[in-house]
């Protein structure tokens, strides 16, 4: 009999040195403040949102407070936390704490001699960011209210009409046009009536399901996730995902999906037996993966501010919205 040894492998493991930065998003109105990186640093040239390192002993809300004050000369006086982002680089693991400040004392320049700007946020692909960035440029192109309609419609009048009163009176920016219990030749005329009173009050719709009915904003069932390529993703100008667990999260970040939905995070009456997630293994489950990601399952507008500790884009909900004949 001949004897195999298996040898482990004594080669050492990379360590990769973990590096936290705190990131300040600064808007006012409808801009967003940017600077310009040294040409003799890495990434050298590029655009950026100011910030820099956590220091020990500091909080990454008073580390984007001094950033702020040292990179730009202002003090944020409102902020709150926007989204997480992790990658690695040169052997380092990099956490980017980011924060969305709306209200600073001070005017905004390049303190170091560095390039600033002001532009319009919904011109930032034009501008040469870090690959990375565009999980926060992701974020700030979705509001932080994602409204679903109900499956049962009774009278479709009524319906569209009652939508639009949602849409209007909560200042809707997103919505999602889920009709589950319709075919495709039913949906996509009532779809059309629906995207029509939309565009009117600037939301965007999407569709759910897997047929895009002609549209070019779609959410993706879980089991549509699934089966759809990463082709047919990059076709869309926006694709959602409903989540249920970790592995759904990074299917959906690895397809190239814009925004995720995870729930149930509470219990909710539509599925009673389904066993709530809560704000803690929500965060979790968030945490790892470089994708804006709304919470789900019985949300209501006051939940908004826990979403956002908890690392969320934001709320979905069908109810927390008035009810939909």
């Amino acid at each position: 009999m001949i004897m195999l040894r298996l040898m482990q492998n004594t080669e050492p493991k990379t360590v990769l040195k973990k590096v936290q930065v705190a990131i300040a998003v600064i808007k006012k109105d409808t801009c967003i403040f940017i600077s310009k990186r040294a040409d003799d640093v890495d990434l050298a040239s590029l655009w950026e949102f100011p910030g820099g390192k956590i220091e020990v002993g500091e909080s990454s809300e008073q580390a984007v407070i001094r950033e702020c004050q040292e990179e730009i000369g202002i003090t944020p006086t409102n902020y709150r936390p926007f989204i997480n982002v992790n990658y690695i680089i040169n052997q380092k693991h990099i956490f980017l704490d980011v924060f969305l400040v709306d209200d600073f004392s001070g005017t905004p320049f390049g303190k170091e001699g560095q390039l600033t700007q002001w532009v319009e946020q919904d011109t930032l692909h034009r501008f040469d960011f870090p690959k990375i960035n565009s999980v926060i440029i992701k974020a700030l192109n979705l509001p932080d209210q994602y409204c679903i309609t109900h499956s049962f419609i009774k009278n479709k009048l009524a319906y569209c009409q009652q939508i639009e009163q949602i849409v209007k009176k909560h200042k809707i920016k997103l919505l999602q046009f889920r009709s589950p219990l319709l075919n495709a030749s039913q949906r996509r005329p009532l779809a059309k009536k629906i995207k029509a009173l939309c565009d009117i009050n600037r939301c965007k719709l999407v569709i759910n399901g897997n047929a895009n009915d002609g549209f070019n904003r779609v959410h993706l069932t879980s089991s549509a996730l699934k089966v759809t390529s990463v082709k047919d993703i990059a076709s869309y100008k926006l694709v959602g995902a409903s989540c249920h667990n970790e592995q759904e999260l990074q299917m959906a970040e690895k397809k190239g999906c814009h925004y995720a939905v995870l729930s149930p995070v509470k219990k909710t009456k539509t599925h009673p037996d389904a066993k709530p997630l809560g704000w803690q293994r929500f965060e979790e489950m968030v945490k790892p993966v470089n994708i804006p990601v709304y919470a789900l399952g019985g949300m209501k507008i006051n939940d908004l501010s826990q979403a956002f500790v908890h690392g969320a884009q934001g709320i979905a909900a069908i109810g927390a919205f008035n009810e939909l004949p």
